[in-house]
């Protein structure tokens, strides 16, 4: 920011409308005071896998003690809980056009990054397939990613992680969520992640079956060492009740 912007803003501070209740504000994260303390952060303990909350001693949620294969990501963490009112947020992000929402919620996932000491060799935004991307006119996930990749100085990959497959909207029970995207992600060019540390960036992950889909073509073609993954928010808590496989 130049001298002359810092002098103008002190004088004519900007004003902005809480992107929740619309109250006027004059802080740049566009959230206010009282819907930051009322609002579904993630905070308290999380499944070490893939970042759900947990209630009890359990180090994993229900979804990852039933998990029978070996799971492709490292980690995962999340923003927020999947529920009202960021469900109503990300549904406008995603097909309404949205898009003054990515600026709060770019920063939001680069201080989820911050504050999880995660690093990183590239940024790779979960892709669209390119029908679906040409009716939206973008990926959401592109636009979630660049405050973080800028803000960071970390490279953004949107170019050899591909969706080659148009799948139908996710469905409800994870078995079907696992063969909606099997075989639906490729990397184009073999190794050309070798050794490397990608991180994912999403806007929600349900089951984990598109991240972790995502993560093996990453890790078993493209070479990857290591595959991370922020979402701006992660479905309600599950039991956790069962032993882990």
């Amino acid at each position: 920011m130049s001298l002359k912007e810092k002098i103008l803003n002190l004088l004519y501070p900007k004003h902005y409308t809480c992107l929740f209740c619309h109250t006027e504000i004059d802080e740049a994260l566009d959230i206010c005071d009282t819907c930051q303390k009322t609002l579904p952060y993630i905070k308290d303990k999380v499944c070490l896998r893939c970042g759900q909350v947990v209630h009890d001693e359990s180090e994993y949620c229900d979804n990852c003690k039933r998990s029978t294969e070996p799971w492709k990501f490292d980690l995962c963490r999340s923003v927020f809980v999947y529920t009202y009112p960021i469900t109503k947020m990300i549904r406008s992000i995603k097909y309404d056009n949205a898009k003054y929402m990515f600026d709060t919620f770019g920063k939001l996932l680069t201080q989820l990054y911050l504050d999880h000491e995660l690093t990183c060799d590239i940024i790779i935004p979960v892709p669209l397939h390119e029908e679906r991307r040409k009716q939206r006119g973008y990926n959401q996930a592109e636009w979630l990613a660049m405050d973080l990749a800028t803000s960071q100085n970390i490279p953004m990959d949107t170019e050899h992680l591909i969706r080659s497959t148009n799948t139908p909207s996710q469905t409800s029970t994870i078995t079907t969520r696992k063969d909606n995207v099997a075989g639906a992600f490729t990397v184009t060019i073999p190794n050309i992640y070798h050794n490397k540390t990608i991180l994912l960036v999403d806007d929600v992950i349900t089951s984990g079956a598109t991240i972790q889909e995502c993560a093996r073509v990453l890790k078993d073609i493209g070479g990857a060492k290591q595959v991370l993954a922020l979402t701006l928010a992660h479905s309600p808590v599950r039991d956790t009740s069962l032993p882990i496989k």
